[in-house]
């Protein structure tokens, strides 16, 4: 028993980590996805800072490994929290949704990691459709990966909503609990394709992780932004437990 114990305990801690995918980056998706049978609880805090605004939004989801390259992802709920010099604040309930996201090829043994994902948020008055390319190459203990992003907002009774994003992002794996990253993001706003609006934005971000237990940490830094509103510095952290 002295002995099994010991041996039980270690076969559990590196099942636990090969069913983990690690997530580097904030704002950069990997294009791997859960190993099947496996599921994971994530959340997503963003603080986000501009003059005398400030906003705080949460994300919190549930990820399932359906086969060893589709993963289901089902968003519980986004809602945010903003306060305004002389305005006060308020919280709202924004959006639930789903993803699928389907990886066709391993970043690691092919000369390149492709997915494909498709997202649908729903919230009162409007609905969301993303769908994303995400490309991945992993050379050693670097990885690096591309997002290209396109989502029409349908809203109620309002004009429609387009935005075009992209971003890459470098992570470097510094041990078996630790990743060091870099990322860069620009987005181009439309309202109902036109009067289009541009952002850029760069930062660092930290990784995390023990076990199934698994946090990043990340900062975007406003590069320019056509918008006189647009958030000057954004913070967020994502953390999650792996199953």
């Amino acid at each position: 028993m002295t002995k099994t114990l010991p041996v039980l305990v270690t076969t559990l801690a590196l099942s636990a980590a090969a069913y983990a995918v690690p997530q580097p980056l904030i704002n950069t998706n990997l294009s791997t996805t859960l190993a099947k049978g496996s599921y994971e609880f994530e959340n997503r805090i963003l603080w986000s800072h501009s003059g005398g605004a400030d906003e705080l939004s949460f994300s919190h989801e549930v990820e399932f490994g359906l086969a060893d390259n589709f993963e289901v992802d089902l968003y519980l709920s986004e809602w945010n929290w903003s306060r305004a010099d002389g305005e006060g604040s308020q919280s709202m309930w924004e959006s639930a949704g789903i993803e699928g996201m389907y990886s066709f090829t391993n970043p690691t043994s092919d000369p390149l990691g492709v997915a494909l994902a498709v997202e649908a948020q729903f919230g009162n008055d409007f609905w969301v459709l993303e769908p994303q390319l995400r490309l991945q190459k992993n050379f050693g203990p670097l990885t690096a990966v591309f997002n290209l992003v396109f989502a029409n907002e349908f809203v109620k009774n309002e004009v429609d909503g387009q935005e075009l994003s992209q971003s890459f992002g470098l992570a470097y794996q510094v041990n078996s609990k630790f990743f060091v990253g870099a990322e860069v993001s620009h987005a181009t706003t439309f309202a109902n394709w036109k009067d289009s609006e541009n952002e850029w934005y760069a930062g660092p971000a930290v990784h995390f992780r023990s076990g199934s237990l698994w946090a990043t940490l990340g900062a975007s830094f406003k590069l320019s932004a056509d918008a006189s509103d647009a958030a000057d510095l954004v913070l967020g952290t994502k953390f999650g437990i792996n199953w």
